[in-house]
C-alpha cells in the first residue's frame, strides 16, 4: 500500500511540477479574493505518509490536494520520548509567494513535498509529533497548525 502511495505521489508531483510552468492550469500561488464555503478539512486536504527510520533516516511524504498549500517553514518534527535525536530536516525548495495571513514572502508548497529527517536512534519504537501548517489557494484560508503523532 505504501509503495502504491508513493508512487502516485511521485507521479503527481511531477505532473504538478511540469504544469507549474505553463498558464493552462493551476499555478502554485496565493489569491485573497473570494472566500469558499466549501473548505477541506485539514486532514483530507493533506494526506501524510511517514516511513522509517532508515539508515538513520525519517522519510516524509505530504500530498496535498489541488487548490491547498504547506507553509515550508513551518514544519516541526518533536520528539516524544528519548529513543531518538532530531539531527536535520533536509527539505526541498518551496515556491516563493507572498502571504498576506504574515504580511511577507514565505516557500510554500502546492501539489505534494517529500524531505527526510536526519535521526540518531536510541530505542525503538520512536515516537514523535510532526507539525504543519498549511492553508487554501483562495480566498486567504490558513489553518492553524496541524499536529499528528507517530509510533514507528
Amino acid at each position: 500500500m505504501r509503495a502504491i502511495f508513493l508512487i502516485l505521489l511521485i507521479f503527481l508531483y511531477g505532473c504538478s511540477k511540469g504544469s507549474e510552468n505553463n498558464n493552462t492550469s493551476t499555478k502554485c500561488e496565493l489569491n485573497y479574493g473570494e472566500k469558499s464555503s466549501k473548505y477541506l478539512p485539514a486532514d483530507e486536504a493533506f494526506k501524510i505518509d511517514i516511513t522509517g527510520p532508515n539508515e538513520n533516516k525519517l522519510k516524509v511524504s505530504i500530498l496535498i490536494t489541488p487548490g491547498y498549500f504547506v507553509y515550508k517553514d513551518r514544519f516541526k518534527i518533536r520528539p516524544l520520548n528519548n529513543s531518538f535525536v532530531l539531527l536535520d530536516k533536509l527539505l526541498p525548495s518551496g515556491t516563493p509567494v507572498y502571504d498576506n495571513n504574515f504580511g511577507k514572502t514565505v516557500d510554500i508548497f502546492c501539489s505534494a513535498v517529500e524531505f527526510e529527517t536526519l535521526i540518531e536512534p536510541r530505542d525503538t519504537p520512536i515516537t514523535f509529533d510532526l507539525i504543519f501548517q498549511g492553508g487554501a489557494q483562495t480566498g486567504g484560508l490558513a489553518y492553524p497548525p496541524t499536529k499528528k503523532t507517530f509510533t514507528l
